[in-house]
């Protein structure tokens, strides 16, 4: 088996139709075919159900895609090892990030990175939380950075700083809010929050369910009159006095002049811890290590943010 009947076999896999994941690879549909049929023939086994839409696996392709995605993490990290012994570091890390995170996270950390480590190749990938952590546990990504926590027995982390969700408000907004310790503005009082009219990004986000978790622990019917994917459009729309909206507190994105717009903290305590994961393992990568180094560097300065909630 090669390295390339395993990455285009891990790859049809993903994508469930030839079509599709031949486009990807950027070869013809005959020829992924042919490559499928010509490993099916050596193994004298079917690896794909080609009746159903989407493809599936059968039994013996369960088997071999995930042998196969093992054998390219090995191979991988094997060959960023070696390039680290013989000082040349020509290696590839990989890295996962949500795409609203990313505009933040990257910025600060990226530079330095590129300007440190010229030999290394970086792969960005962005995707939903559920995506990475996927990806991560086959092994294809060397390092997330989410704003949820993943639970994963091959996972070292650290955490970079913690944001409170806050209340956006115009800025000739005055609403009934009380100064409550651990908070970081005064605390809007919730029954007001039902009369105002809302821009909050869509559903599937993960800050929507939070969103949505607070309207429904204190049993508000928010009037939403805009949903957005993009929560930098919303914080626009209040600066224009559109309405309201709940978003991070991000201290030092760009967007904080805070001119335009009203801050306060929501009633209970709502945070996001915004953390790194790396895979466990005996030797990581110079490269690895550095941007690990970068990434809390970057962070180091940052207030915590408040205190997660005792049990």
């Amino acid at each position: 088996m090669t390295d390339r009947q395993l990455k285009y076999l891990v790859t049809l896999a993903e994508e469930g139709n030839m079509t599709a994941a031949a486009q990807k690879l950027f070869i013809s549909q005959p020829s992924l075919s042919g490559l499928l049929s010509s490993v099916e023939a050596e193994l004298e086994t079917e690896l794909f159900n080609r009746s159903t839409s989407p493809m599936t696996l059968t039994p013996a392709g369960e088997r071999y895609v995930e042998a196969a995605r093992k054998i390219l993490s090995i191979k991988r990290e094997m060959e960023n090892q070696i390039h680290d012994l013989s000082g040349r570091r020509k290696s590839t890390l990989h890295v996962g990030c949500g795409t609203q995170l990313s505009a933040i996270l990257y910025p600060r950390i990226l530079p330095d990175f590129l300007r440190d480590c010229p030999q290394t190749k970086l792969k960005l990938v962005e995707d939903h939380f559920r995506g990475l952590c996927a990806q991560f546990e086959r092994g294809e990504l060397d390092l997330i950075m989410a704003n949820r926590r993943m639970e994963s027995p091959v996972a070292e982390s650290a955490l970079l700083y913690r944001e409170e969700i806050t209340l956006a408000a115009p800025a000739s907004a005055r609403l009934k809010a009380s100064a409550v310790p651990g908070h970081g503005y005064p605390v809007a009082d919730a029954g007001q929050l039902a009369s105002l009219p809302f821009i909050l990004v869509k559903a599937g986000q993960n800050l929507r369910r939070d969103i949505d978790r607070f309207f429904q622990e204190y049993q508000i019917t928010p009037q939403i009159i805009l949903e957005t994917n993009n929560w930098e459009t919303c914080y626009r729309m209040v600066e224009q006095n559109i309405g309201y909206t709940i978003i991070p507190y991000v201290p030092f994105f760009h967007l904080e002049a805070e001119k335009q717009i009203r801050r306060y903290s929501l009633p209970g305590l709502w945070y996001r811890d915004i953390r790194i994961y790396w895979h466990r393992q005996p030797e990581p990568s110079k490269a690895l290590l550095h941007f690990i180094k970068l990434c809390r560097q970057a962070f180091s300065g940052v207030p915590l943010g408040p205190a997660p909630p005792s049990c």
